[in-house]
């Protein structure tokens, strides 16, 4: 069944999917999940090592802030409110105008958004490579370690 919404601008293939339930096995590998929530949490995501993903997307605030504009390094007031990230992974499209095709690609914006986290690829794949227990984990999950791509 499709379900348009109307009154939106929503991204045409929304247009083109139908909707599914949220399955109740993932199918991804735990030690990749298990990394991925550890860099979810981690500051050193952040320029100055202030906030994490984490720090917009309060797991136990719904997986967001709940504020109207979400607050970056330095206090920096950002343009938006944080969209939730529980199940994005299953949304057709991420953030309400669509912007992003899906949670791989909106991932990398925070990271080098100025007034977010603030930062670049190469400070942040430096600052985790100087932790023993990263390079270990990336190198066991990735044949190429440690890169923005696996990251993301």
């Amino acid at each position: 069944m499709l379900v348009p919404v109307l009154g939106t601008a929503a991204p045409a293939r929304a247009f083109d999917e139908p909707i599914t339930p949220i399955p109740q096995q993932h199918g991804q590998d735990p030690d990749k999940v298990a990394l991925g929530d550890r860099l979810f949490h981690d500051v050193r995501l952040s320029r100055d090592d202030s906030i994490s993903c984490a720090h917009c997307h309060r797991l136990e605030q719904g997986g967001t802030d709940r504020l109207p504009r979400s607050i970056g390094v330095d206090g920096a007031l950002g343009g938006i409110k944080a969209p939730t990230v529980y199940n994005a992974r299953f949304n057709l499209a991420q953030f309400w105008n669509g912007r992003a095709a899906n949670l791989h690609e909106q991932a990398g914006g925070p990271v080098v958004n100025p007034i977010e986290m603030a930062s670049t690829w190469k400070q942040v794949i430096s600052k985790l490579s100087q932790d023993k227990a990263y390079p270990e984990a990336f190198n066991a999950l990735y044949e190429d370690g440690i890169t923005e791509q696996n990251i993301l």
